[in-house]
């Protein structure tokens, strides 16, 4: 089947939540943001952490903040030094100039209790990703987008998009539904920074490659739904066919809920992580090169 035809669709411009505070102020600097989508762009040289900056409990130290959750304001507490070690946006409130900073309080109104609850979980230094393993593919998804709002850590973003691809793989779950990819689409801002926009649209060229029931008239009302799904696929297509990991090009019909790396079938266990910086990706796979690094110009 060919591949879905060009289109000069541009991605609209995300918003983000910003922190609660009374005077207007950004935490953090202005994101990167991808040229197309799912074009990554080499990131610059950045030196390993410290094994002393990882979360530790006797780094802890002794102040607390809460998070209150939903519209119930559900509780939770946390060591801070965990929580600013996991969020980006979490450090920026509790340790800025914001209402947080001062009263070690952080709302979150608009959130669920069950995902920030995975969130904490993720926080302790203890915390083990088979913890994530029973949880539903609406939970993955909202784990995965709560990360990206807060700038969690990438690992964060690789434990669940494993787990995701694990789930879907093992319940022979063809693809994510409509709902699920707008809500994707709509709450993260580019392919680099999230990619599992790219896993949407490389679920959508397997099906295209591969499923007898898809008809024209369904596919039309997908791309209208979600008109950044399109381009996204256009980028995906054109990156996998001519990523030369393997010495050829990948296989663009590749079933992308499968980690097992096996050559021009399937994609490698890192293929949709998050990757900044020489860094060895906590949960690697090298693309069949020598380095110890994550293939840069493909993942």
């Amino acid at each position: 089947m060919a591949t879905l035809a060009s289109s000069q669709v541009q991605p609209a411009p995300k918003k983000r939540r910003l922190l609660s505070t009374k005077r207007p102020f950004r935490p953090f600097g202005p994101r990167s943001s991808d040229s197309e989508e799912g074009d990554v762009p080499k990131p610059p040289k950045a030196a390993l952490k410290p094994e002393a900056e990882e979360p530790k409990w006797e780094n802890a130290g002794t102040e607390i903040v809460k998070l209150i959750v939903g519209k119930e304001g559900k509780e939770f507490s946390i060591h801070k030094h965990f929580i600013c070690k996991a969020s980006e946006a979490m450090k920026a409130a509790f340790c800025g100039e914001f209402e947080e900073g001062r009263t070690g309080v952080m709302m979150l109104v608009e959130d669920d209790p069950a995902i920030v609850q995975d969130f904490v979980a993720y926080c302790d230094p203890n915390f083990a990703p088979a913890t994530l393993q029973g949880r539903k593919v609406d939970v993955l998804v909202g784990l995965y987008i709560f990360a990206d709002q807060y700038r969690c850590a990438n690992s964060l973003k690789n434990i669940v998009m494993d787990d995701l691809q694990n789930k879907m793989a093992a319940q022979l779950n063809l693809h994510l539904s409509q709902e699920t990819m707008k809500r994707i689409f709509d709450n993260t801002p580019s392919a680099g920074e999230a990619p599992i926009r790219k896993y949407c649209a490389a679920l959508m060229t397997y099906t295209l490659f591969t499923s007898e029931t898809v008809t024209t008239e369904s596919l039309q009302e997908i791309l209208v739904n979600i008109p950044e799904l399109q381009l996204a696929c256009l980028n995906y297509q054109r990156v996998v066919s001519h990523c030369k990991c393997y010495g050829t090009p990948m296989n663009v019909a590749a079933d992308p809920r499968k980690r097992c790396g096996i050559r021009r079938i399937c994609f490698g266990e890192c293929y949709f992580h998050v990757h900044t910086g020489e860094r060895p990706c906590d949960y690697e796979w090298r693309h069949m090169h020598s380095c110890n690094s994550p293939c840069l110009k493909h993942d």
